[in-house]
């Protein structure tokens, strides 16, 4: 059984690093990887998850790319972003991701598998399923979510305990991107994208990480309001750039 210091150890050193050297990740790591994956709670034990392993070296700079093109970015919002700086650098440049990876794992969840769930109607007739909207018993929404969420962070843990480092690739930020996506890897409807993780040796030692102290997020028998952030905190946390300076300046590729 591991002891709660080496536990602790495991998820403060968990960093999501942004650029990767050239070593490969084999096999073999990947493989212990989603089982550790695969092992995570669910509701009703219903097990959504399965991910798709992909190593092409063409299809992970195009996934880790969103350009301005995959952005749905309204005209007014888009006029203003042109004329600061002569050009916003997300539409010039797009946003790239994930530096070097050499392997992304898509995470992907069986939407019909929600008919274990408490609350979600069905029909099944001459072998076609169709979800109907749920009761509202429970959360079937949540519950899917979180028991992909369970998953993926039992992926994102165990890729730290082998010495290797992963990135959240948000392309779910990108409803275009994620269409893209799911049509490369020939992904079916009922399976639904639920985030991707970039995989590989870290090319960089990360920042000390921001977080906030354990006495102000504990509460005992009932919400303690003067613990709360004001108003004001929040958007200068909003505004504190600092959490965004992932690389070296002169790395930064965004």
């Amino acid at each position: 059984m591991m002891e709660y210091d080496e536990y602790l150890e495991l998820v403060n050193n968990r960093r999501s690093i942004r650029a990767f050297t050239d070593r490969e990740v084999s096999d073999e790591d990947i493989r212990k990887i989603i089982d550790a994956a695969r092992l995570a709670p669910s509701g009703m034990n219903f097990q959504p998850w399965e991910y798709i392993v992909v190593r092409d070296p063409k299809l992970i700079k195009d996934f880790t790319t969103i350009n301005p093109s995959d952005l749905k970015i309204p005209k007014l919002i888009r006029k203003k972003m042109e004329k600061s700086e002569g050009k916003n650098k997300v539409l010039k440049n797009g946003i790239k991701q994930a530096k070097g990876a050499k392997v992304l794992i898509v995470a992907v969840g069986d939407t019909r598998k929600r008919i274990t769930l408490p609350g979600q109607r069905y029909s099944f007739k001459s072998g076609k399923l169709k979800l109907k909207k749920p009761l509202p018993i429970m959360n079937v929404d949540g519950l899917f979510y979180s028991a992909m969420a369970n998953s993926f962070m039992q992926l994102i843990t165990a890729t730290t305990s082998l010495g290797l480092s992963s990135q959240y690739v948000s392309l779910l930020s990108s409803p275009i991107k994620a269409k893209k996506v799911k049509e490369a890897l020939n992904i079916p409807k009922y399976m639904k994208i639920y985030d991707v993780a970039a995989i590989g040796y870290p090319a960089y030692s990360p920042r000390k990480k921001y977080t906030r102290e354990l006495s102000d997020i504990i509460h005992y028998e009932k919400y303690d309001e003067s613990k709360s952030w004001s108003n004001e905190k929040i958007v200068e946390r909003a505004k504190d750039k600092t959490d965004m300076k992932f690389l070296p300046k002169d790395e930064l590729d965004l």
